[in-house]
């Protein structure tokens, strides 16, 4: 399946999955909580640096788990958004790992262009996103201080707003 084809094929899933997911959506961002109150899957993954790194490191903290990729397009759209949401929240309680379902020079390429300063953790053969169980991207999600799920979100999202941030700075305290 080439590139293009796959693109648009998660583009149609990614802006049609909100509507198909099952509870009530948080309000304004169309976040879907987890249901019960579930335990966020650990993840392991090297960094751009080839550090190792793991969500369970970031215990304490609260953090917006994302999946993306540099060939897809909302995606990339959101990246501003989400590094706004993280340059007004950087220096509390609050960190955002995003997960590229890339190639390790993919990745780097996109995130030096972009300038992204939080963590980008190389996914290339989807293990990450299997233990997620993620079809569509980009997806999101929000986990606790305590590691426990808040919400998710298939596709983009208005992380800049006011309501994520409300949101998630709720959560920091």
């Amino acid at each position: 399946m080439s590139k293009t084809l796959r693109a648009l094929i998660l583009f149609i899933i990614a802006v049609a999955a909100p509507t198909l997911v099952e509870g009530g959506p948080i309000p304004s961002l169309e976040l879907t909580p987890p249901g019960e109150a579930a335990v966020a899957p650990d993840i392991a993954l090297n960094d751009l640096n080839g550090n190792p790194a793991s969500l369970s490191g970031y215990r304490g903290k609260v953090v917006l788990l994302h999946f993306w990729a540099s060939w897809c397009l909302p995606c990339r759209d959101e990246f501003p958004k989400i590094k706004a949401l993280w340059q007004r929240l950087k220096d509390k309680d609050f960190v955002v790992l995003a997960i590229a379902e890339d190639s390790h020079k993919a990745a780097e390429a996109f995130a030096k262009k972009e300038d992204i300063g939080f963590p980008v953790l190389v996914d290339q053969y989807g293990s990450a996103l299997r233990s997620y169980g993620i079809k569509a991207l980009p997806a999101s999600y929000l986990v606790n201080r305590e590691g426990r799920l808040e919400g998710m979100a298939v596709g983009a999202r208005e992380w800049d707003s006011n309501a994520a941030y409300d949101l998630i700075s709720g959560m920091i305290k």
